[in-house]
């Protein structure tokens, strides 16, 4: 009966890798959603460093012909077509001399591109990060400035001055910022849009309500105190 009874389900049953991915979920502090896009930019990324392996050169369009003739009139300004393809010709006399002479061009030529491409990169990312400085720092100079909103009073901690930093320029560990995630959610997007647009307004109509409560309290409490005054006071009558 307990052979026949250990009857194990195989939808739940997981192998090893099945085990596997969900401890990795789990280690990840990720919902399932948030855990795809780590291992969609993951392989994203390495797609991009394979490319940076393998880079394609503008000067592979050119053929042999056409790259020893744009190097002849790369060196010789004055030089006519009619003496570059003499000089062409003459060189091609001698194949494997010229397919040398070829591939040492294109190889300088490569060198230039890899070395133009590599200071623009680093003149894009250092553009990037001075951009995202300016950024960041004029997000945590408003955060520290942050002092009122429309008529409310605000006085924020430092913990929660962290908060809002981290929310506007943190990422999580899919790489992802908290707060370009809270946009792409249509439910905190419109709250969001609706507090840009109606929130002051609304905080104002509160804080107003709410003052005009205590003066009306106030009036309500003074106007009392004159009454209890009134009926205290004691009235002298002359001697008959």
């Amino acid at each position: 009966m307990n052979i026949l009874n250990d009857n194990p389900e195989p939808e739940r049953d997981l192998d090893d890798s099945e085990i596997d991915l969900i401890n990795r979920l789990r280690s990840s502090n990720l919902t399932p959603d948030e855990f795809v896009a780590m291992i969609k930019q993951q392989g994203a990324s390495e797609y991009a460093r394979s490319l940076e392996e393998t880079p394609k050169y503008q000067i592979d369009d050119l053929n042999d012909d056409e790259l020893f003739i744009l190097d002849l009139q790369t060196r010789i300004e004055d030089i006519t077509e009619e003496e570059a393809l003499q000089a062409l010709e003459k060189a091609k006399s001698n194949e494997a001399l010229f397919a040398k002479q070829v591939q040492g061009i294109r190889s300088e030529y490569k060198r230039i591109e890899d070395e133009n491409n590599q200071r623009l990169a680093l003149q894009q990312e250092n553009e990037r990060k001075e951009q995202y400085q300016q950024f960041q720092d004029s997000v945590l100079s408003e955060i520290q400035n942050l002092n009122k909103i429309g008529d409310l009073d605000i006085e924020l901690d430092v913990d929660e001055m962290n908060d809002v930093a981290s929310f506007i320029l943190s990422e999580d560990g899919a790489g992802i910022n908290y707060f370009s995630k809270a946009l792409n959610d249509p439910k905190q997007l419109v709250k969001m849009a609706w507090f840009a647009l109606k929130g002051e307004e609304a905080i104002d109509n509160i804080s107003n309500y709410f003052k005009n409560q205590i003066k009306e309290v106030s009036r309500q409490q003074y106007q009392k105190g004159l009454e209890d005054g009134k009926s205290s006071r004691v009235v002298a009558r002359k001697p008959a």
